[in-house]
């Protein structure tokens, strides 16, 4: 056990590197120019979290898997959705499972009020 402690620490601390070391051209996929300046940093923030998990799938040989993801309700639907297709497609592009927060409550993408799917949402997750 203590060596999988080792290898793992070792792992992260040779990810975090790598990660530290790439140029910020090269860490950035998209360019900011639609959103804000807080956004941009949300989003750089994220996908270095993603590749990290990523470099250790890669060097270890053990899958990864995002869990438990999502956007609270008190925020604007605008930001929820984009937040929510950011993540989704992130994962998806490096091969990395994923599960949403919830189904049906102040995450989620069904609304048991109304009877409906939280569009914008769902969208986000399935389309």
């Amino acid at each position: 056990m203590n060596q999988m402690k080792s290898l793992l620490a070792a792992l992260l601390l040779t990810a975090l590197g790598v990660a530290q070391a790439q140029p910020a051209a090269q860490r950035a996929t998209h360019s900011c120019k639609s959103v804000t300046a807080e956004t941009c940093a949300i989003a750089h923030a994220l996908r270095r979290g993603i590749n990290l998990g990523n470099m250790l799938d890669q060097a270890s040989g053990y899958p990864v898997h995002l869990g438990e993801f999502g956007a609270f309700e008190k925020a604007d639907m605008d930001s929820r959705a984009a937040y929510t297709r950011l993540v989704r497609d992130e994962a998806e592009r490096r091969g990395i499972g994923w599960a949403y927060r919830e189904v049906a409550s102040t995450f989620g993408v069904y609304s048991p009020k109304t009877g409906e799917w939280v569009e914008p949402i769902r969208r986000a997750l399935l389309d």
